[in-house]
């Protein structure tokens, strides 16, 4: 049963080969680990801002003046860095992903090639048999 379908397949629709669903496969599984490893990237500098933050407002119930608060807030803000740091560092990720989905796509581009190439030979070769067998059973003409 499961070689008919794969027949049915192959016949039907050529481009999903073995090869192709490969590619599909592969591809889908680097994107998944690509995108979480985007939002691990993400959670983790969301967990320690909130820690930073929470460490603040602490520190900030336990000031005994407006300047110890003020100091307080000023040293919070030169913690905007990180968020310059953090926005670095996605961006390296990105580029990185970028850089293996472009192999990716080169892969994809390749089995396309073929797929496509198979697809071009078996159909000419079905438009071939089919035009024989219609002259096959085309009627001769009789020479006068």
């Amino acid at each position: 049963m499961v070689g008919q379908i794969e027949v049915a397949l192959t016949r039907n629709l050529p481009i999903l080969t073995a090869p192709a669903l490969n590619t599909l496969t592969r591809t889908t599984e680097w994107y998944s680990k690509a995108l979480l490893s985007l939002q691990g990237e993400v959670v983790r500098f969301t967990s320690a801002r909130i820690e930073s933050d929470v460490a603040l407002g602490r520190s900030l119930v336990n000031c005994r003046s407006w300047t110890d608060a003020a100091k307080l807030q000023q040293d919070w803000v030169s913690t905007l860095y990180d968020y310059i740091d953090e926005t670095n560092r996605l961006i390296r990720l990105a580029t990185g992903l970028e850089g293996r989905l472009v192999g990716i796509a080169r892969e994809q581009g390749e089995v396309g090639l073929e797929a496509a190439s198979e697809m071009a030979r078996s159909s000419g070769e079905r438009r071939r048999r089919t035009m024989k067998e219609a002259s096959a059973r085309r009627p001769r003409r009789r020479a006068s």
